[in-house]
């Protein structure tokens, strides 16, 4: 009589099993959590993108800081232990090549204290990214939703809106007959 278990950390997954993710961080602290975890389960996801972008606290960014060439560095010593127990973490150079600098330009986000009120008082919050700069970050995006990889592209905004705003701009600037089926 025999017994078949199936092998922990032995399963291969097709790059269809794989969400495609593109994260977008602030590198403020609850990010700089995240990303240790997003790290961690790189096996699960086809990471597409890192782009470094700046929010309404941190209105310059954090790029200039090697915090997340670091912590990929880091990631990069306990490689050789992930891949003993799942072959598809992805090694420290590839996380390195997928990482891109996003809008981090301070005018491009609103004062959150004026922008809350202007929300609870009906005012709109305006913001037009056509007049902003684009950014290795916001090309990746449009890239990305532009390839003929048949997966849904997930953007993850830990931070950043500004940038997915210039990329989503830039799509329908450019690509106005693609626009519509790379946004859905």
């Amino acid at each position: 009589v025999g017994c078949i278990l199936p092998v922990q950390g032995r399963k291969t997954k097709t790059d269809s099993d794989r969400p495609r993710v593109v994260i977008m961080t602030d590198a403020e602290t609850d990010d700089r959590c995240s990303m240790v975890h997003a790290l961690l389960y790189a096996n699960d996801m086809d990471i597409a993108a890192i782009i470094q972008t700046n929010s309404c606290f941190q209105k310059h960014g954090w790029s200039r800081e090697p915090w997340l060439e670091q912590m990929i560095d880091a990631y990069g010593k306990v490689f050789p232990n992930l891949k003993v127990h799942d072959a598809d973490y992805p090694s420290a150079e590839e996380l390195h090549r997928v990482c891109y600098v996003g809008d981090e330009d301070p005018a491009h986000i609103p004062n959150i204290g004026k922008a809350y009120k202007a929300l609870y008082t009906g005012e709109p919050v305006v913001i037009n990214p056509a007049e902003w700069k684009d950014t290795p970050g916001s090309d990746r995006i449009v890239e990305l939703l532009l390839d003929d990889d048949p997966r849904q592209l997930i953007i993850q905004c830990w931070g950043g809106g500004n940038t997915a705003a210039k990329a989503f701009e830039k799509l329908r600037r450019e690509y106005p007959e693609k626009y519509d089926e790379a946004i859905r």
